[in-house]
């Protein structure tokens, strides 16, 4: 019962993000893009 929020916020999440993605491609990407940059950045930095 404690988690049923989170799937909650989740199945939200995805259902805003498939919309996003109909509407917006090229954004998505370019966010996935720099989440991709910054993790990649922040692995470095913690080496």
């Amino acid at each position: 019962m404690r988690f049923q929020p989170y799937t909650e916020m989740l199945r939200r999440a995805l259902s805003l993000e498939e919309n996003t993605v109909l509407k917006h491609p090229l954004s998505l990407i370019r966010s996935v893009c720099n989440d991709i940059v910054m993790n990649f950045l922040a692995y470095l930095l913690k080496k």
